[in-house]
């Protein structure tokens, strides 16, 4: 803000309000995500996904992480005994459901949870970055959304929908 209004200081008010409006924005969104997390019950409070960048979201939320399935990044390399060991590390985590993000192909996980007797959430998290311009995770607001939503859904919760003002 300060560096734009350096640039473009006739534009010094307009930076400062948009600042004010996106920071009060965020702070509820993020109480949103606090207390729509809460709605889990305990015993499902444990998210398994299929890459570790998703360690930001639960340490900010104070959410139990069971770790990634990062071993499923190449599925060409799927063998019967990576399958295995795979669905045996699900079954460790007692993780009722996995949740895949949007570079994996959910085909893939199949045996793999199907194996480890688990629920695969059809609806894929934005892990890597956001979504594709008109979708439900192309602003940052949208995607903290979308992912809050599914971990919410998929672990049993109660989700109601966050409305952005800013980034529509």
């Amino acid at each position: 803000n300060s560096n734009l209004s350096k640039i473009l200081p006739q534009h010094q008010k307009e930076y400062s309000s948009n600042t004010s409006k996106l920071t009060q924005e965020l702070n509820k969104l993020n109480n949103w995500v606090q207390s729509t997390l809460d709605t889990i019950p305990d015993k499902n409070r444990k998210l398994l996904t299929t890459h570790e960048a998703m360690i930001y979201y639960v340490k900010a939320y104070g959410f139990p992480y069971k770790g990634s399935l990062a071993d499923i990044r190449n599925e060409d390399n799927l063998t019967d005994t990576k399958v295995k060991n795979l669905a045996q590390y699900i079954q460790k985590t007692k993780a009722p459901t996995v949740f895949a993000d949007t570079t994996i192909n959910l085909m893939s996980l199949q045996p793999i949870t199907s194996k480890a007797n688990v629920k695969l959430f059809d609806r894929q998290l934005y892990i890597d970055g956001l979504g594709k311009p008109g979708s439900d995770g192309e602003t940052y607001q949208k995607m903290i959304d979308a992912n809050t939503r599914s971990i919410v859904e998929g672990l049993g919760g109660t989700y109601l929908k966050f409305k952005p003002n800013i980034g529509k």
